[in-house]
């Protein structure tokens, strides 16, 4: 599980990415197939099982933010 612990605050970086995709009106699919994965992957991703950070710089391209802004909501 890929967690932050930031000021005593945890990120669930899953949530951020269905709070993230739903903001940009991404579907489960339409992401999957931007980042040529199957819908199930990020669905997992989605509750943080399997999800790996090489894969979040991509994500981060296809939402248009760096990463800071991805993990920690806000522009670096």
């Amino acid at each position: 599980m890929l967690q932050i612990l930031m000021n005593e605050e945890t990120i669930h970086l899953g949530q951020r990415l269905k709070k993230l995709q739903s903001e940009r009106n991404f579907s489960t699919g339409e992401l999957a197939k931007m980042l040529r994965v199957h819908t199930q992957q990020v669905s997992r991703w989605h509750t943080q099982s399997d999800m790996k950070v090489s894969v979040l710089a991509e994500i981060c391209y296809w939402m248009e933010m760096d990463l800071d802004e991805f993990v920690f909501g806000e522009k670096g």
